[in-house]
């Protein structure tokens, strides 16, 4: 099975072509494209005391909390507690919106996690 015939069946959605030395081997140049939904705790000020991104580069993203390039978590010493990986932005972008808005799943999140 050819490594185009393998992503599609397996129905991942974005893969892109490093371009490596040896392109005969099926699966050498293929790396799936990630991405992340993640929580933030912050120093408390006021009643913000986590913040819920996505991102598809989670390392970059953070060091932008870190530096304050993000008003929100600008001054509040953000530390990542937890981050979630998916192939398919729009599961990312979905599961994002769910934990933001549905106090339920936010709250069964924490409570897995330790965090509340």
């Amino acid at each position: 099975m050819s490594a185009e015939a393998f992503v599609a069946k397996a129905g991942l959605v974005k893969w892109y072509n490093v371009g490596l030395q040896n392109p005969s081997r099926e699966f050498d140049s293929l790396i799936p494209c990630m991405y992340y939904v993640y929580i933030l705790k912050l120093n408390i000020i006021g009643d913000k005391e986590f913040y819920i991104g996505y991102t598809s580069d989670l390392k970059k993203r953070f060091n932008q909390h870190v530096v304050g390039e993000n008003k929100t978590t600008r001054n509040r010493n953000p530390k990542l507690v937890y981050y979630e990986a998916y192939l398919d932005k729009y599961k990312a972008l979905e599961r994002e919106k769910n934990l933001k808005n549905s106090g339920s799943s936010y709250m069964g999140l924490m409570k897995r996690i330790g965090l509340k």
